[in-house]
C-alpha cells in the first residue's frame, strides 16, 4: 500500500487548482477536519524576504479571526515552499456561483445579495478599522461556507506576492481594480469599496461591468477610468442599484466607507439578524 502524500502534518485529499498564490490543495488534519493549503515557491527569495513574508503571515493569522473572513489556521515552510493553511468553504466562491446562475439564465434573489453584501461589508469594516486594505477583492475571493455565508478570503496575499516574481499574475483581477489603482496613484480603503461595487454589479447583472470585448488589458483600464458600465436590470430595487452606483464612483472621495454602507436604511434591516448570527457563530467556535 502506497504512503499517503502529505503537506507538513496534513494528509492531501485532492488538488483543487492553481490560483495567483500558487497550488491550492484540500487537506485533512489528524482529526479528519478539512482545510485548504495554498503553496508558494520561496526559492527565489533571499533570507530577508522570506522572514518578512513569514512575519506578515503571522500577523494575518491574528487578524483573520472574524465570522466573515476566511480564517488562516497556520503558515509553515516545507522544503522552500511556503504553505498557508486556512478554513475550507465547501460551497465554493461567488465567481462559480455567478457562473452557475448565468448558465441557468436565473437571476440571484435580492434578499441573498443583500445578505452577502452586509456580510462582506462587515468584514471590510473590521479590516479598514485596523487600517488594513484587502487589495485583491473579487468574486473568486469571496467564499461560501456550509451555511452559504459569504467569507472574504485571500486577505493579505496580494501584498505577500510583491515579495515574489508572481505579481504579474494579479493582472487577471484588473477588472476589479479602482481607477486610482489603475492610474498607479496612492490609494486607500476606498479601493476595496470600488472592488465591492464591481462584485455587487456582477451579482445583479451576472456580468462584469468593465469587460473588454478582446480582453485587452489597456482597454479594460480605459473603461474603468473613463466609461460608465451598462445600466443594471430593473428587476432589483432602486436602493440596491443606487448603492452599487455609489460604490462605483470614479472619484474615491465620493465613495462611501464600509461604515457608511452599514448605516444605510437598506442594510440596517439586516443588521439585527446579522448580530444574532455573529453571536451564534462565536458560541459555536
Amino acid at each position: 500500500m502506497s504512503e499517503k502524500k502529505k503537506i507538513g502534518s496534513y494528509e492531501v485529499v485532492k488538488t483543487i487548482g492553481r490560483g495567483s498564490f500558487g497550488v491550492v490543495t484540500a487537506v485533512k488534519d489528524h482529526q479528519g477536519n478539512i482545510f485548504v493549503v495554498k503553496q508558494l515557491d520561496m526559492s527565489c527569495m533571499n533570507y530577508k524576504e522570506k522572514r518578512n513574508v513569514v512575519n506578515e503571515l503571522k500577523a494575518l493569522i491574528e487578524v483573520s479571526v472574524h465570522p466573515f473572513i476566511v480564517r488562516y489556521k497556520e503558515a509553515f515552510v516545507d522544503d522552500c515552499i511556503l504553505c498557508v493553511a486556512m478554513d475550507f468553504c465547501p460551497k465554493g466562491d461567488l465567481g462559480k456561483y455567478i457562473k452557475r446562475k448565468k448558465e441557468k439564465k436565473k437571476f440571484i434573489p435580492e434578499k441573498k445579495i443583500r445578505r452577502w453584501l452586509l456580510q462582506i461589508i462587515t468584514a471590510l469594516n473590521f479590516l479598514h478599522d485596523k487600517k488594513l486594505i484587502h487589495r485583491d477583492l473579487k468574486c473568486n475571493n469571496i467564499f461560501l461556507d456550509e451555511h452559504e455565508r459569504a467569507k472574504v478570503g485571500d486577505f493579505g496575499l496580494a501584498k505577500i506576492l510583491e515579495h515574489t516574481e508572481q505579481t504579474s499574475t494579479l493582472c487577471g483581477t484588473i477588472g476589479y481594480m479602482a481607477p486610482e489603482v489603475c492610474r498607479n496613484v496612492p490609494y486607500g480603503c476606498s479601493a476595496d469599496i470600488w472592488s465591492l461595487g464591481v462584485i455587487v454589479y456582477e451579482l445583479i447583472s451576472l456580468k462584469q461591468p468593465f469587460k473588454s470585448q478582446n480582453s485587452n488589458m489597456l482597454s479594460v483600464v480605459q473603461k474603468i477610468c473613463e466609461d460608465e458600465p451598462d445600466p443594471l436590470p430593473g428587476n432589483y430595487s432602486k436602493e440596491l442599484i443606487n448603492l452599487c452606483k455609489w460604490m462605483l464612483k470614479k472619484d474615491s472621495d465620493q465613495r462611501p466607507t464600509a461604515r457608511d454602507l452599514i448605516a444605510t436604511r437598506y442594510l440596517q434591516n439586516e443588521v439585527h439578524s446579522m448580530k444574532t448570527e455573529i453571536l451564534r457563530s462565536r458560541e459555536g467556535s
